[in-house]
């Protein structure tokens, strides 16, 4: 094994110094770690809408404790159209940011059980 690498560097032409300095150099490259960086929180609270519809959002959401947009979007066609129901639309065709209230609220819920799961029955033998 070690003739073989010796055939090499001195069929490659290089000298030892030179082989053994790219040597160290090739792992040097290869046991360097990672940079650990602790960054700041950041809250992405700019989605794009206008700062008085997103300020009609927030109204909304706070007027109806904080109820679902989805669930919203979902009841609007079986409500009568008045004024409350024609900014609930105007206000749901933009993008919503998250409600922190909201956040903080669904994190200290456990998440519900999707339902009965069938389980295999033992066998009586």
């Amino acid at each position: 094994m070690l003739q073989l690498c010796w055939a090499r560097v001195w069929t490659a032409g290089i000298s030892d110094e030179r082989y053994f300095k790219e040597q160290q150099g090739n792992s040097k490259k290869q046991s360097r770690k990672p940079i650990k960086m602790r960054l700041p929180a950041v809250r992405l609270v700019d989605t794009g809408v206008p700062e008085e519809v997103a300020q009609l959002q927030n109204y909304l959401h706070e007027m109806q404790g904080n109820f679902g947009w989805g669930s919203i979007k979902d009841a609007l066609p079986y409500l009568v159209d008045e004024d409350l129901v024609k900014y609930l639309k105007k206000v749901t065709s933009f993008p919503i940011a998250a409600c922190s209230d909201c956040i903080e609220g669904k994190s200290k819920c456990e998440p519900l059980s999707p339902g009965k799961t069938d389980r295999p029955r033992a066998i009586a033998g």
